[in-house]
């Protein structure tokens, strides 16, 4: 039934021609459209033809043809079941009531007043129609509302529950039922059922952020959380949830949308084996370069050593002599660093940092594997960029490019030429930009070889294409170059000319320069000290040298090379000391299982804890506990102190007398 016309339209099935005008006058006198037929037939060929369908039927009862309960039974649904009201010379109740189940609006007995009847009923059914199809109405919009939503949330592949706050449970939608593979109870279901879901190891997590948001609940917060839930299939799905409460004027729901972002999840996760992957390619490439820096550094180290044993009386030359070894070893520091660096896991930390800095590095990392007959050639047009970006994912990007223009050049003499500058970024369209910037700078990375031909161009960026043959590489290198700089907020793209070369440039956002450049630590003056010291290293000679410059300053220095045993003698001894040093990498108990057994015994003590490399997940747990600090291998006696100096509490230090003024 469509909505009412602002002019109603009446039908009259009237056999009664005198009737029949008694009627149609006064319905035109009450403003409305009339029609009128004479028979049941003629009646449902009006119905048939006509352009929009009547509001009201008036519908004598005894016609010609049928009668109203006839026409009602067999055509009713026929004509699109309008509103009627039955005309009829008989006050039998028993009839009216079985009128009125058939539908009929009202009826009316035509006594001698039966036109003011009449009129009355009509006016007032007009109205109930009238409000029936608002409320109809009112009901097809909110049904379409909902199914806009539902549409909405399921094409957002959202599940929702209803929480009723007060009395902890809630209205679980269809999708998350199918999710928990159809295992919960009818609604509402218990919050603890729900909560029983979530991830062992994202349960305390999960708790706490929901504990969060009760107690800013009346606030109308918005909160979120991400977990782990466990489906009856055994399969483990990633959600994202958002908490927000249902009205402001509601104290006792709570909407939380929760989506499934287990594909995102697995996306990322194939991303980072992807640049893992990658790194580990790179680094087989290089290790070849990597070898010949190291052994240059170990044959400089192991030649002045031998000077200096042939002549250990000169003070002077035998200083000398260890300034260079110190120098060399420093230089093994930073090729292990930067091995370190393309091997490490952990989300990638974007800060402030010199892109020229990066470039030059790279360029260092990459020259032991450059051809005797090719020429690296770097021409920067400025000294400092700035930008936000994380140092070694932009450093694997232009080893990467560097990599690829030396395999470029194979056979060939020439050059590969590596230059910084200024640009203005625009947003041009097919290039990939996360937000549009004016300032920037380009490294373009040019090669004197082949080129790369016009049709393959498009598709090098794409994951496993390569040029080179089998076992040469495994096609990963541009696809994660372009990840990453995209990730930053830039661009790659490449130009390139056939038996002329090809030039790859990235192209990157200017970054906020820091406020204030970090100082470095000012040296420790050390005066004589009477601090005790508990140092565990299972390297023995590591241990020796350690303890023989710590003795230097009067520290009373325990050394043992088995935590374990440096434990028991603690526990036996009832031990104290002011400070302990220890190994990361020790058998039996590491480092930091170590210092959790000696703070159930000196809860108080300060630790320096020392690692060549650590798990990321031991030293996010070592750089959140204020009682500990960590020192990387290889380190100085220097380093050694000032960590010292940093974790002991300064009313140790002032007492002990560790460092000065």
């Amino acid at each position: 039934m469509t909505d009412l016309s602002p002019d109603p339209r009446i039908l009259l099935i009237e056999d009664d021609p005198g009737t029949h005008i008694l009627i149609k006058s006064r319905v035109i006198r009450l403003g409305m459209k009339f029609t009128g037929a004479m028979s049941g037939q003629d009646a449902l060929q009006i119905i048939q033809e006509a352009d929009e369908p009547f509001d009201l039927i008036l519908l004598d009862y005894i016609l010609q043809d049928t009668n109203a309960e006839e026409f009602i039974t067999d055509h009713w649904d026929e004509i699109g079941r309008p509103p009627f009201m039955v005309l009829t010379g008989y006050g039998d109740e028993r009839l009216a009531v079985k009128l009125m189940k058939l539908g009929a609006e009202d009826y009316i007995v035509k006594d001698a007043d039966f036109l003011d009847h009449l009129q009355s009923a009509i006016e007032r059914t007009m109205r109930h129609v009238s409000e029936r199809h608002l409320l109809g109405k009112t009901e097809r919009q909110l049904k379409e509302s909902e199914e806009r939503l539902h549409l909405a949330v399921q094409s957002a592949g959202l599940s929702i529950w209803d929480i009723n706050i007060r009395e902890m449970n809630a209205i679980v939608c269809e999708r998350w039922r199918k999710l928990m593979g159809n295992t919960l109870p009818p609604n509402p279901v218990p919050l603890d059922t729900l909560h029983e879901a979530i991830h062992e190891e994202d349960a305390e997590a999960f708790h706490k952020r929901w504990e969060t948001f009760l107690e800013h609940f009346d606030k109308g917060q918005h909160f979120g959380a991400e977990f782990r839930v466990n489906t009856p299939d055994a399969e483990v799905r990633w959600v994202e949830a958002q908490w927000i409460q249902a009205d402001s004027e509601d104290a006792t729901r709570a909407i939380c949308t929760l989506h499934d972002v287990t594909a995102r999840k697995k996306f990322d996760e194939v991303e980072q084996q992807l640049r893992r992957a990658q790194r580990v390619d790179m680094l087989g490439t290089l290790a070849g370069g990597i070898a010949h820096d190291f052994n240059n550094v170990l044959a400089s180290i192991v030649g002045y050593n031998e000077l200096t044993q042939r002549n250990p009386g000169d003070k002077d030359y035998v200083l000398k002599n260890a300034q260079y070894i110190s120098e060399a070893a420093k230089r093994a520091r930073e090729i292990i660093d930067q091995i370190l660096l393309f091997s490490r896991r952990e989300a990638p930390e974007i800060r402030s940092v010199n892109l020229v800095s990066i470039v030059e590095e790279a360029i260092r990392f990459i020259r032991a594997v450059v051809p005797p007959d090719v020429q690296l050639v770097h021409q920067f047009e400025i000294q400092e960029a700035m930008i936000e970006a994380n140092s070694g994912q932009i450093s694997q990007v232009l080893v990467n490019l560097l990599t690829n223009a030396i395999h470029a050049m194979n056979g060939r003499e020439g050059s590969i030429y590596v230059t910084i500058s200024e640009v203005e970024i625009s947003h041009s369209p097919g290039e990939a930009l996360n937000h549009i910037v004016r300032q920037g700078y380009r490294v373009d990375v040019r090669d004197e070889g082949p080129g790369v031909p016009e049709h393959l161009l498009e598709t090098i960026f794409e994951p496993f294409f390569s040029t080179k043959k089998a076992g040469e590489g495994t096609g990963l290198g541009l696809a994660t170059s372009k990840g990453i700089i995209n990730s930053h907020g830039g661009r790659i793209q490449v130009q390139s000319e056939l038996d002329v070369g090809a030039c790859f440039s990235i192209i990157l956002p200017r970054g906020t320069p820091p406020e204030q450049e970090e100082q470095s630590l000012p040296a420790v003056d050390f005066e004589p000290s009477s601090l005790r010291i508990l140092l565990v290293d299972d390297e023995v000679a590591l241990a020796e040298v350690t303890t023989q410059l710590l003795m230097l300053h009067g520290y009373e220095v325990d050394a043992y090379h088995d935590p374990v045993q440096a434990l028991r003698n603690c526990e036996v001894n009832r031990e104290e000391y002011d400070i302990a040093i220890c190994d990361f990498s020790m058998p039996r108990l590491n480092g930091l299982e170590l210092f959790a057994e000696l703070h159930k015994l000196m809860p108080n003590l300060p630790g320096v804890l020392i690692t060549g490399n650590m798990n990321d997940s031991y030293e996010t747990t070592v750089l959140e506990n204020d009682r500990l600090t960590l020192l990387r291998k290889p380190y100085s006696h220097d380093d050694l102190i000032t960590a010292m100096v940093q974790i002991l509490p300064a009313e140790v230090a002032a007492q002990k007398s560790v460092g000065a003024d």
